[in-house]
């Protein structure tokens, strides 16, 4: 069982690396190449050089504010305070970019006020699969 429950909230990871890179990217202004086919969204991103600043921001930023949500026991339980506001903002930037990224997905046509509201909630399971990943490494399910 913890190897399965190992296995969703790591793919629930990817998908927190994948849709805050793609919201992070989308902010920054990095045009996607077919707007129509957004599952290839990382495959379909510009390929310009003038995009690699860019870019590479965006892969700086979604490390750092992944490494700091999958630490999110670690932080609480040292009740240090400098590091909780650090900690906070870099939660609520991955939930906004994860957002944004999962936004970018849903497909022209879609139901707006279903598809909007289904994507609200995954990005809020989307978001805490870090967090999560790493209570259940800590504390397994026998």
């Amino acid at each position: 069982m913890q190897g399965f429950v190992m296995v969703l909230f790591g793919i629930g990871m990817m998908g927190d690396v994948y849709t805050t890179f793609i919201g992070i990217v989308g902010v920054l202004g990095v045009k996607l190449a077919s707007h129509n086919d957004p599952l290839l969204t990382l495959g379909r991103l510009s390929t310009s050089f003038n995009d690699f600043p860019q870019l590479a921001l965006a892969i700086i930023a979604t490390s750092i504010i992944i490494g700091l949500n999958a630490t999110t026991l670690e932080i609480i339980e040292r009740k240090q305070k400098i590091i909780f506001p650090i900690w906070a903002l870099a939660v609520f930037a991955d939930f906004i970019a994860s957002l944004l990224g999962s936004l970018a997905l849903i497909k022209p046509g879609a139901n707006p006020f279903l598809s909007y509201g289904l994507v609200f909630i995954i990005t809020i399971f989307i978001t805490a699969s870090p967090c999560l990943f790493r209570y259940f490494q800590k504390n397994p399910i026998y």
